[in-house]
């Protein structure tokens, strides 16, 4: 009788993390981001965290996108979640992080997009360093020139 009542909500589980899959799948396909993720968070499992994460971060959400990539943990999922985690970072301006996140991504795997948005961030800072540098020089010159 235990074996039969285990048996019926596992398949019940089973069922309705199915149909959830194919919901939020289905919001996912429409653009349909925010419902999507809410359908996955609905769902216990790493990979549905990934798709959440990516959800929210289609969305245009990157600091939601963030704080779920960060609760994924198992190991075949994590080139993919730092992969695209430095890119949340990138576009909420954390530049510092991105970089971060991109670099333990290429420890696991050599990818040549993950190294073109590492590439592309280290320039974009030390362009920053440089304008920032100039600006410096800048405001210094002016204070001089004045009595």
């Amino acid at each position: 009788m235990k074996k039969l009542i285990f048996l019926m909500m596992f398949s019940f589980v089973f069922a309705f993390d199915f149909f959830t899959i194919k919901k939020a799948d289905e919001y996912f396909k429409n653009k349909q981001y925010l419902q999507a993720a809410k359908e996955y968070l609905k769902i216990n499992s790493q990979k549905a965290l990934l798709n959440a994460a990516n959800s929210f971060y289609k969305a245009g959400k990157y600091k939601k996108a963030i704080e779920i990539y960060e609760k994924i943990n198992k190991k075949d999922l994590q080139f993919q979640k730092l992969y695209n985690l430095g890119n949340a970072y990138a576009l909420s301006g954390n530049y510092q992080m991105a970089v971060k996140s991109y670099e333990k991504a290429l420890k696991i795997k050599k990818d040549k997009d993950v190294e073109y948005n590492l590439n592309l961030i280290k320039n974009l800072l030390k362009q920053k360093k440089q304008n920032n540098s100039q600006h410096s020089k800048k405001q210094q010159n002016r204070c001089s020139n004045n009595p």
